[in-house]
């Protein structure tokens, strides 16, 4: 069988210090990564709630952080212990579906990302400060 690395970090150091520093330098990064990812679902929930439920670039915007947090969710369980251990520690099928979450999550978040801002582009281009910005060009 093709064996299949889920990760791209490289797990091969000159040295046993250098391997332990940059596991804990990349683990260090991905709790990082989650508690911002949290904090920022839960900014966006509450405003959701108080502020903006009808405005739906606080909707894109939301679903783009959830898909981030997919996204960080998925390479907990695939890459952080096929780099610590060296090995993976699902079956094969278990791998290549959560390795398949995480592209999915990892391209939804880039289109989301891109949608917000074609709508505020658009938005824009269709407001008041475009017109008053072209006519004071001219």
């Amino acid at each position: 069988m093709v064996e299949i690395n889920p990760c791209f970090f490289d797990t091969e150091a000159p040295s046993h210090e250098t391997y332990v520093i940059s596991v804990s330098l990349y683990i260090i990064a991905t709790v990082f990564g989650y508690a911002l990812n949290v904090y920022l679902i839960a900014v966006f929930i509450k405003g959701w709630k108080i502020h903006f439920s009808k405005d739906h670039f606080y909707r894109q915007s939301l679903e783009s952080s959830i898909a981030s947090l997919l996204y960080l969710l998925s390479y907990a369980i695939v890459a952080i212990p096929y780099t610590v251990l060296n090995k993976p520690y699902l079956p094969q099928p278990a791998l290549i579906f959560f390795a398949s979450i995480r592209v999915f999550a990892f391209y939804l978040s880039i289109y989301l990302s891109l949608e917000v801002a074609i709508d505020r582009t658009l938005l824009f281009y269709d407001s008041i400060r475009y017109y008053l910005w072209t006519k004071l060009e001219v």
